[in-house]
C-alpha cells in the first residue's frame, strides 16, 4: 500500500570525545542515502533530545538521554541503547556502537 522504505543497513553512535560528549548517530540507508544527528550531554542536560527530520525516509532521528542510557530512536523506536557511567559530569561510555541490520 504505501511506499517502500530503502533498507536500513547500518547504524553508528559516536561519542567523540569524553569530556565533551559529543554524540553523534549516523544511520545508512541502501542507495547511500544517511542522515545523522548530533547531541552535547553533560550531566546537567540529560533529557536532551535532539530530533533531525528526514524528507527522504519519512521519519525523524532522535538522540535521547537520561541517567544510565543513551538512545537512539528513528520514529520513536529504539535502534540502539547504550549503558552510561559518569565520571566528573562526563559521559564513559564506549566510543563506537556498530549494529548492522
Amino acid at each position: 500500500m504505501g511506499e517502500q522504505l530503502p533498507q536500513l543497513r547500518s547504524v553508528q553512535l559516536i561519542m567523540a570525545d569524553e569530556s565533551q560528549s559529543l554524540v553523534s548517530a549516523t544511520l545508512e540507508y541502501e542507495g547511500g542515502i544517511k542522515c545523522r544527528a548530533e547531541a552535547m550531554l553533560t550531566a546537567l542536560n540529560l533529557q536532551i533530545q535532539i530530533t533531525v527530520s528526514i524528507p527522504l525516509i519519512k521519519g525523524s532521528l532522535a538522540i535521547r538521554s537520561n541517567t544510565t542510557h543513551l538512545q537512539v530512536c528513528f520514529n520513536e523506536a529504539p535502534l540502539i541503547e547504550l549503558r552510561m557511567r559518569f565520571k566528573a559530569g562526563s559521559f564513559v561510555s564506549p566510543k563506537v556502537c556498530y549494529r548492522d541490520h
